[in-house]
């Protein structure tokens, strides 16, 4: 059973096309791309939800066979993938058989022993990549119980898409509440301020004089995907996606301003796709403003009661970021790549020994990242905390210090 991608039966010049890929096919329609999709041999036709067009190309399929043109009918035809995809549901036996025991399957499927290792796997990857004075150290969980912590809130903004032209905001606590409740006596958050629409537009921080600790959680820098034409305006122009959260305008030396990819035009000109002068938008950039925030809190309780409240700050990460923007307020720095709040917070307080190491450099800055070439590995200048420890690839920390494994 074969299954096209998606969007091969819109070309990117069709009207209203909010993505296409019908590529050679741009000036045929709709119908037309179904019909050759179907003579190509495949039996499925990826993200179509629309029937009428394959009903179209079924007349078309019939009308050329009943020219002598195709060998079967149309009916016989779309049998032929009617059977193939059957097959492929059925075959693997997972849904139709009838001796399956459900309470055995439900003891064998997202068992606990299942879900501790892979709690286990996920605290395994975790990089410690800042730990000042040994902030985070082995630690007995009961030395928790009684604590206080704090926990910012932040607010992310989405990005339209192709799928979905109402995004709400991501806003509340940058880590899971209902998780650090089970650590902590008490878990301090954040009061949201509204508009007059009911939108929450900022945080009112409460008094952290009596915690013990700062959790303060991160998204790397949301620049949006694919289906979200990141780096593209809607007009056709560009613009950076940035690894920094503040905007980034993109005026440096190493910006090209003539890009080296570009669509060749009807006319035999090529597209620039640079994006020479042009910021970032970046979705999530309230997560740097939630840790600003709390380390300015920190500073005036501790100024108060002369009490070392540490903050730890646990980047959730999907691409690499710019530590530089928050590195010196941080006491402790974790980085999970696709893990829950629980193995960072168990981490951050001592429950486990990091071992994970970066499986890709933190730059020195923006202008670090313009500089690097495309085709050669390793030649980015990386970031230097004020540890004096380089955020290199395959760099990490454990309790006694930096990992020296390559």
């Amino acid at each position: 059973m074969i299954c096209t991608d998606w969007g091969v039966t819109t070309g990117y010049t069709d009207p209203n096309s909010r993505f296409g890929m019908a590529w050679g096919m741009e000036d045929a329609t709709v119908e037309e791309r179904h019909y050759a999709v179907l003579k190509a041999g495949l039996d499925m036709f990826g993200g179509n939800n629309n029937k009428v067009p394959v009903l179209a190309a079924h007349a078309m399929w019939q009308k050329d066979f009943e020219a002598g043109k195709n060998p079967i009918s149309a009916d016989a035809r779309f049998r032929q993938s009617g059977e193939r995809i059957l097959r492929m549901l059925f075959a693997p036996g997972l849904f139709e058989n009838p001796y399956l025991d459900l309470s055995r399957s439900r003891s064998v499927v997202a068992s606990q022993d299942k879900v501790e290792r892979g709690i286990a796997a996920q605290l395994d990857s975790i990089v410690m990549l800042k730990n000042q004075d040994r902030t985070i150290k082995k630690s007995p969980l009961a030395k928790w119980k009684n604590k206080t912590v704090y926990i910012p809130s932040s607010i992310g903004h989405g990005f339209p898409s192709v799928f979905n032209q109402n995004i709400p905001d991501r806003v509340g606590p940058t880590l899971d509440v209902e998780v650090a409740k089970k650590y902590f006596k008490t878990v301090l958050t954040d009061t949201p301020l509204y508009d007059e629409k009911g939108k929450v537009v900022d945080y009112r921080q409460p008094d952290i004089s009596k915690a013990d600790i700062v959790l303060a959680g991160m998204r790397s820098p949301d620049n949006g995907d694919n289906f979200t034409g990141a780096g593209m305006n809607a007009d056709g122009t560009f613009y950076p996606l940035s690894l920094q959260w503040k905007p980034y305008l993109a005026t440096g030396k190493h910006v090209r301003k003539t890009s080296i990819a570009g669509d060749i035009r009807p006319d035999g000109s090529r597209e620039n796709r640079s994006y020479y002068g042009a910021t970032s938008k970046i979705g999530n950039e309230y997560d740097l403003t939630a840790v600003t925030n709390a380390a300015k809190a920190i500073k005036k309780a501790e100024k108060r009661t002369g009490r070392q409240i540490p903050l730890v700050v646990a980047v959730k990460a999907k691409t690499s970021f710019i530590p530089a923007e928050f590195e010196k307020k941080a006491d402790a720095i974790l980085v999970g790549y696709s893990v829950n709040d629980r193995a960072l917070i168990e981490t951050a307080l001592g429950q486990h020994n990091p071992s994970g190491r970066l499986p890709i450099a933190s730059p020195k800055n923006m202008d670090a990242v313009e500089a690097q070439l495309e085709d050669v590995g390793e030649d980015m200048t990386p970031y230097r905390d004020s540890q004096g420890h380089v955020y290199t690839f395959g760099y990490g920390l454990n309790w006694k210090g930096v990992i020296n494994k390559r």
